[in-house]
């Protein structure tokens, strides 16, 4: 996902407010899927993004 292209079609102020966790009447579809982070003895799940729009 490029930033710059969110600006361009959501705008400054509702990119703001979706960094500032603020509802913001954006939608946005994620495509997934889980997988388990093993890091320094330590085992946690995580999940990876394959696509934003």
């Amino acid at each position: 996902m490029s930033i710059s292209i969110k600006k361009r079609e959501y705008g400054e102020s509702a990119l703001s407010d979706i960094y500032s966790c603020i509802d913001a009447d954006v939608y946005m579809d994620f495509t997934f899927y889980p997988s388990i982070n093993e890091w320094n003895g330590n085992r946690s799940i995580q999940i990876i993004i394959n696509s934003v729009r």
